[in-house]
């Protein structure tokens, strides 16, 4: 007898090695965690970073992901521990992939754990290993719930979370007894908080223990704990709850993804997109929400209540809710709660429509026979494609990393990774919070002479702000770039070749300024090397100068005077006598004059460059340098771009390219103090280039 309970219960090992063997197949394929993934894997590592080391405000709380964070830091804190000497920060900036390896292996750990844990619940429970099984097949229903499996996001958490969930619903449903107990409130209240605080997806979760629960008094208590505990373990977004209320209105109030879009709750021709997606991609999960309809439709015509018709309708509710949610804010990843739910349900109707046990385990037999053959044949479809896209971006990582490393390199990335691991360590450093610059410091001094071009912005970046193209080349003789072909839904090579006509722009017909070799070239990626002749590339532009020294003001005292007379700068009433950089006089910047003084350019065209810079000298880096246009959408540049430091002042440098025309044809540079003390400006510099070629 207990050797034939042994050998079912090792039936129970079967699935979740299958799917360890799935997850570390597919992460030996696709190591580096900077190639792509579905969700940056690295702004998740930076938070948990940042939380180890005492951090709570944390920039990154959309999701908000505070469990996650909590187990990242644990975690992170260990292992720098046993592998490191120097600081968790440091060891991560050096070395942020072995930090990934790991805690991606803990999730896997973990996740195996939790579906074993499902299998041996529900075998206990019931007593028959094909429930088990069929409950344990759960996240092969989705592809995207297997790939999400592999990665370090808030998504692979909320897989562990519901497969221990449903361990605890399917127990709650057996009992006989005690499931008028309050603790079970709790139970279920204490799941609905780490979902919520895990991912806001997960909100239509919560109305499910509402139609499981027995009585009033069970349901009440949900309510009230849920609402106490959410914020509790949301922490990181509590402690920052206008951030986070505001973020949460963008996402119900506009119809695009991230709270962007148009000011409406839901925009029609994108739902019925999305929702023809969801219906495209998740078939099975689709086929088990129609099963579920037609039962509810058969339970209201019978008019039978009772416990387990409620939890039918309690599940179609969620699934639906949640089907709608996603709808208008799309991912398929955000399905994932309901998706694992629907095994759920199979079971369920199961129950419901068979009236005897041999009929059960038949339809149970069915599922698990036929289920797989589906759900796997999906799985290998995109084999090839990953196999080559992998290829192609490990080849190009390696390439980079034998002959070009440490060298001055344009990155032009994929919105969600690259070759390089800079782009990673840049894009998550936007997400780090208010001591982001601890972090961008030590990244500019791991990987010096590193840049950035943003497609979707149009955009090219330092580590600390926005750069021209013009500064960028200007600077460097030699410099490579590596260009991810599949940056943009534009053909590979025709978005190559774009990229490249921004540079060839400095070259005429006969007389090639900077030339270009194609050194790696694969399907999904591209590298050239650029020799620039930069004293040339200088020539190409006719340069003056807007020099304020904050010593001289006009006769109508309106305007400070530049050195040549030929430009005016706003704001003269701020200049104090109490410090400056040269002569007499800066200028006094605090919380009640924010804004120091400014000057317009007119007549700007296409080509031009800008290159303005200022000293200053405060107790705080609350100070941008500022160009935009009159319409701040057209172009919007903040720089802290320190440059130069001397007897406690700091010269801050902003530089620019113009690339396509201004309406009025005017830019405005001007200073910005946003902290509580106090802030000097002296010797404001524009220097103004007007490109030749173009003016020609």
């Amino acid at each position: 007898m207990v050797q034939t309970v042994l050998k079912k219960q090792i039936v129970l090992f079967i699935l979740p090695i299958i799917y360890a063997f799935f997850c570390i197949h597919n992460t030996n394929k696709s190591q580096n965690a900077f190639i792509k993934t579905v969700d940056p894997e690295y702004i998740h590592l930076m938070s948990s970073i940042n939380l180890a080391n005492g951090h709570v405000n944390i920039q990154s709380i959309e999701s908000p992901g505070t469990p996650l964070y909590v187990l990242g830091a644990i975690t992170t804190k260990v292992t720098c521990f046993v592998s490191s000497s120097d600081s968790l920060k440091e060891d991560f900036i050096s070395n942020p992939e072995k930090y990934i390896y790991v805690l991606r292996w803990v999730l896997l750990i973990l996740t195996t754990l939790s579906l074993f844990i499902l299998g041996y619940v529900v075998y206990k429970v019931s007593q028959c290993p094909f429930t088990a099984i069929l409950f344990q097949l759960a996240p092969f229903l989705s592809l995207d719930i297997m790939l999400t499996s592999t990665l370090f996001t808030p998504d692979h958490f909320l897989v562990i979370l519901m497969l221990l969930y449903m361990a605890v619903l399917f127990n709650y449903i057996h009992q006989e007894k005690n499931t008028d107990h309050m603790k079970s409130a709790l139970y279920f209240s204490l799941f609905t908080a780490i979902g919520c605080a895990t991912k806001i997806t997960f909100l239509p979760i919560v109305i499910l223990p509402i139609f499981i629960l027995s009585n009033s008094k069970q349901k009440i208590v949900y309510i009230l704990s849920s609402g106490l505990l959410i914020p509790l373990f949301a922490f990181t977004a509590t402690v920052q709850y206008e951030r986070f209320i505001s973020w949460v209105k963008g996402l119900i109030f506009h119809s695009g993804n991230y709270g962007t879009g148009e000011e409406k709750i839901i925009s029609s021709s994108s739902f019925i997109n999305n929702l023809g997606k969801i219906v495209r991609t998740e078939i099975p999960f689709m086929i088990i929400c129609l099963l579920l309809l037609m039962s509810v439709f058969f339970i209201i015509i019978r008019k039978k209540k009772n416990h387990q018709n409620r939890i039918i309708i309690g599940l179609l509710c969620t699934v639906i809710l949640h089907i709608i949610l996603v709808s208008k804010h799309f991912a398929i990843r955000y399905l994932t709660p309901s998706i694992l739910l629907g095994v759920f349900g199979i079971y369920l109707l199961i129950m419901v429509f068979s009236h005897t046990k041999k009929t059960q385990k038949i339809l149970m037999m069915c599922f698990i026979v036929l289920f797989p053959l589906f759900a796997f044949k999906k799985i290998y479809a995109i084999n090839d494609h990953h196999l080559n896209y992998t290829n192609s971006r490990n080849s190009a990582h390696a390439y980079l990393e034998k002959n070009l490393k440490g060298l001055p390199l344009l990155i032009v990335p994929n919105y969600f990774g690259s070759a390089t691991k800079e782009y990673s360590l840049w894009f998550a450093s936007k997400w780090v919070g208010r001591n982001a610059g601890e972090y961008i410091d030590d990244m500019n001094k791991e990987c010096p002479d590193s840049y950035f071009f943003i497609p979707e912005q149009n955009k090219y970046f330092n580590w600390r702000n926005e750069i021209s193209l013009f500064d960028i080349l200007k600077s460097h003789p030699i410099l490579n770039v590596y260009i991810s072909l599949d940056a943009t839904k534009r053909k590979e090579e025709a978005f190559g070749k774009e990229i490249l006509k921004k540079i060839n722009a400095y070259n005429s017909p006969n007389d090639s300024i900077i030339k270009i070799n194609y050194v790696f070239h694969k399907k999904y990626d591209m590298i050239c090397q650029l020799t620039i002749d930069t004293s040339r590339l200088m020539k190409t532009y006719h340069f003056n100068d807007a020099f304020c020294d904050m010593e001289r003001i006009t006769k109508d005292e309106k305007y400070y005077l530049t050195i040549d007379n030929s430009f005016l700068f706003k704001n003269h009433h701020l200049r104090s006598s109490e410090k400056s950089f040269s002569g007499k006089f800066s200028e006094k910047l605090t919380k009640e004059n924010m804004y120091g003084t400014g000057c317009t350019i007119d007549d700007v065209k296409v080509g031009d460059y800008f290159e303005a810079t200022i000293w200053k000298h405060s107790g705080d880096d609350d100070y941008l340098l500022l160009c935009t246009a009159n319409n701040a959408d057209e172009l919007y540049v903040a720089s802290n771009t320190v440059i130069e430091e001397k007897d406690g002042w700091k010269k801050i440098k902003l530089s620019i390219t113009v690339d396509k025309t201004i309406v009025g044809n005017k830019l405005n540079f001007y200073s910005w103090y946003a902290g509580n003390r106090t802030c000097y400006c002296d010797d404001f510099n524009i220097i103004i280039g007007r490109n030749k070629i173009n003016s020609k």
